[in-house]
């Protein structure tokens, strides 16, 4: 279901803005990171994130968010509707 039907129908609307940020921050930081997984403090001190990367670890477009981001949405969407660990599980199935 998408972020803001669950938003309207459990009338969270105040919060709308505040959880869309969060969550396109989230993806976004998580965007960055998935070209740079696995890399060393040091190799990121010669060579900073600047932007979308191409390839990197996991050879993903620029842009691309991993699991983790997906699986942050579910745990939204679950808290949303009334979080159970069946409704969460299902949803990250």
């Amino acid at each position: 279901m998408k972020l803001w039907v669950l938003i309207i129908k459990h009338n969270i609307e105040p919060l709308k803005n505040q959880i869309e940020e969060t969550l396109l921050g989230l993806a976004i930081g998580d965007a960055m990171g998935v070209p740079v997984e696995l890399c060393s403090r040091e190799t990121l001190q010669l060579d900073p994130i600047l932007g979308f990367q191409v390839d990197g670890t996991h050879t993903q477009l620029p842009g691309t968010f991993s699991d983790d981001s997906f699986l942050s949405f579910c745990l939204v969407e679950s808290l949303i509707e009334g979080f159970t660990l069946d409704n969460l599980a299902q949803k990250m199935v």
